[in-house]
């Protein structure tokens, strides 16, 4: 592990979905009862937001986390494609990332977001059970959300009327 405690786990790709990066900050002293926590960034984004300062400081508290490159961001593959990325794309993603550290830890997994983060959650927590949600807004929600729903809108006009 890097001497930053950030340690990179790389997802190998699977059929046309490509390899995804992980950051992982663990305890010294893991608290084994709280359930790992996974950060989902933004649009424009990536992990490094939640890497830096807000895992380390979990950590102190025994908190294990994770934060997901979604795929063209960070050292995720995909850059290539990142234009002509779609919301199911994404959402594979964080169903792949969150069932691997599901594996790891046998529990339940909280995911914290930030914007595009949040709606990615929202529809991972539909469909799957998790122990818990968080929303971090960096910044103007308001502003933010008009415009990934005007992004939103523009890509899926159907399938952005039910977030999905």
């Amino acid at each position: 592990m890097p001497d930053d405690g950030i340690e990179p786990i790389i997802l190998d790709s699977v059929g046309k979905t490509p390899a995804l990066e992980l950051l992982r900050v663990a305890p010294a002293s893991p608290d084994t009862s709280r359930p790992p926590i996974l950060f989902l960034h933004g649009y424009t984004a990536g992990a490094w937001q939640f890497a830096q300062h807000v895992m380390p400081a979990l950590a102190l508290d025994g908190w294990t986390t994770y934060a997901l490159n979604l795929r063209g961001h960070g050292k995720s593959g995909g850059r290539e494609k990142v234009r002509s990325a779609r919301f199911g794309d994404y959402i594979a993603d964080v169903a792949r990332a969150a069932a691997h550290v599901e594996d790891i830890h046998g529990q339940k997994i909280v995911l914290t977001d930030h914007s595009l983060g949040s709606v990615l959650a929202r529809h991972h927590a539909s469909l799957h059970e998790v122990a818990g949600l968080g929303l971090i807004s960096f910044g103007d929600i308001g502003i933010g959300m008009q415009g990934f729903m005007g992004w939103m809108m523009q890509r899926f006009p159907v399938q952005g009327m039910f977030g999905c």
